[in-house]
């Protein structure tokens, strides 16, 4: 499924990415403790869909190394908000 965004809506979301404090971001150490634990993950084996892996997309729209296209939205938006990965991060 592919997600159409006006160009105002990108740069919006764009500039919400670069105001935000992703301290939860720079803690992540990359032990990938998390992946286990992962739904996407263990069904799809894809690392991008991993919560390592969409800590990485995260850090790079807010550091303004990716841009907002579907290939970043897609592993995000599958995120399904469980919260299991929480408790496997040291």
């Amino acid at each position: 499924m592919s997600i159409n965004f006006s160009k105002q809506t990108v740069v919006s979301t764009k500039e919400l990415f670069r105001q935000a404090e992703f301290d939860n971001i720079l803690k992540c150490v990359h032990c990938g403790l998390c992946l286990e634990s992962c739904p996407t993950y263990r069904e799809l084996e894809d690392e991008k869909d991993s919560p390592r892996g969409r800590l990485y997309l995260m850090r790079g729209l807010w550091e303004g190394e990716l841009e907002l296209e579907q290939s970043v939205i897609d592993p995000l938006s599958r995120c399904l908000d469980c919260r299991a990965c929480e408790s496997a991060c040291p």
